[in-house]
C-alpha cells in the first residue's frame, strides 16, 4: 500500500511512520476547527464523503499536476493548483478560508514541501497536509522538520490511495 501516515507520540516526542493498514491513536492538530469538513452522503459517482472546500495542490511537474488535479476533480473535489511551494503559500494567504486541505510534492523549486508546510501552518496551524514524493528518503527527511504532514503518499499512487489518504486525513482533522 502506498499510503503512509505520520504519528507523533506525545509521551516520547518521537516520530513514527505507520502503514495505514492499522489505525492507532493519532495526534489531532491543535487549532483545527473542522469548519470546512462536514459529512455528506457518499455517492457512487465519486462525490467525496467529506466537504473539504478546496484542495490546494502544489506540484512543479506540469504533467503530474494536471494528472493529480484531474484525479482530485474526478473524486469530486475543487482544486486550486500551484507550480511550487512559494506560489502555494501565496495562494493560501489569499484563499485560506476556502482551502481545507493541502496536497504537495516534497521536492519543488523556490520552496519545497517541508518549508511550505511550516509557512502555511504559521497562518493556519491545523490545516491538514498530505505530502507526495517519489523519493525513498522522504521518511528520513521527516525527522529533520518541525511541521509534519498527516500523511505521505509515495509516487506514483493510484486514485484509490489518494482518496483513502484524503478521507483519512479529513476524518482525523475533524476528530
Amino acid at each position: 500500500m502506498s499510503l503512509i501516515r505520520h504519528q507523533e507520540s506525545q509521551a516520547e516526542k518521537m516520530h513514527q511512520f505507520l502503514i495505514r493498514q492499522k489505525t492507532p491513536e493519532h495526534h489531532n492538530p491543535e487549532g483545527r476547527t473542522g469548519k470546512r469538513t462536514t459529512p455528506r452522503d457518499k455517492d457512487p459517482q465519486g462525490t467525496p464523503s467529506l466537504d473539504v472546500g478546496s484542495i490546494l495542490l502544489a506540484e512543479d511537474n506540469d504533467m503530474v499536476r494536471s494528472l493529480v488535479g484531474s484525479m482530485l476533480e474526478a473524486l469530486g473535489y475543487h482544486v486550486i493548483s500551484a507550480q511550487d511551494g512559494r506560489e502555494a503559500l501565496d495562494i493560501f494567504q489569499d484563499k485560506k478560508d476556502e482551502i481545507g486541505l493541502v496536497l504537495s510534492d516534497v521536492a519543488m523549486p523556490r520552496m519545497d514541501g517541508w518549508n511550505m508546510i511550516a509557512a502555511i501552518r504559521e497562518i493556519e496551524p491545523g490545516i491538514p497536509v498530505i505530502l507526495a514524493s517519489g523519493y525513498t528518503d522522504t521518511l528520513k527527511q521527516a525527522g529533520q522538520h518541525s511541521e509534519q504532514p498527516q500523511a505521505i503518499l509515495h509516487k506514483p499512487f493510484k486514485m484509490a490511495a489518494l482518496q483513502e489518504a484524503i478521507e483519512w486525513v479529513l476524518e482525523e482533522s475533524k476528530a
